[in-house]
């Protein structure tokens, strides 16, 4: 006569932590096992960290951020919820003034919780600013606003029209 025993599994409740309702899924963790790998969660703008046993504290990291299991489960009943944790990402502004000497007041970074903004056009003696582009866009606008929520890096090219002045006795033509 043998005793045969097999590990119990159980399930554990991954909540992704953001929003006013997070999404939840459950994945099945046998005791006595490594958790089980996961697929790693997508949040625009976000950098998956793994998930922990606290919500906003890093209390015991029970995967990481490849969506690999780190601890050996050993905790019975199934009430157990494991929190995303993220980290917002710095996105780079990029600018082709397309002149020497032109400087401009416009933010250089940007996260996907910034607030929309426009572009401030600059200013160059001697040229007439025609307007901004972004990425692959041809088309320059003088009233070029940035949408925060694209979450990526950008290059933001200035465009000028050349001016003659002539100076003649005083005056300027």
């Amino acid at each position: 006569l043998y005793a045969h025993w097999s590990a119990i599994s159980y399930k554990v409740t991954m909540n992704l932590n953001y929003g006013n309702v997070p999404e939840t899924y459950t994945i099945n963790a046998t005791y006595d096992s490594v958790i089980p790998d996961v697929e790693i969660p997508e949040r625009a703008g976000y950098r998956f960290l793994g998930y922990w046993t606290g919500t906003t504290d890093r209390s015991t990291q029970y995967i990481d951020e490849n969506g690999h299991g780190l601890v050996t489960w050993t905790t019975t009943g199934n009430t157990t919820v494991l929190y995303a944790h993220w980290e917002l990402i710095t996105y780079t502004i990029s600018y082709n003034m397309q002149m020497e000497n032109v400087t401009h007041s416009n933010p250089t970074t940007y996260t996907v919780e910034d607030d929309l903004f426009t572009l401030i056009n600059p200013e160059k003696y001697g040229a007439e600013f025609i307007g901004w582009t972004i990425g692959s866009s041809t088309t320059p606008s003088t009233s070029q606003s940035i949408d925060t929520s694209q979450a990526k890096d950008l290059t933001i090219t200035a465009h000028w029209r050349g001016t003659i002045t002539f100076h003649i006795d005083n005056e300027d033509y």
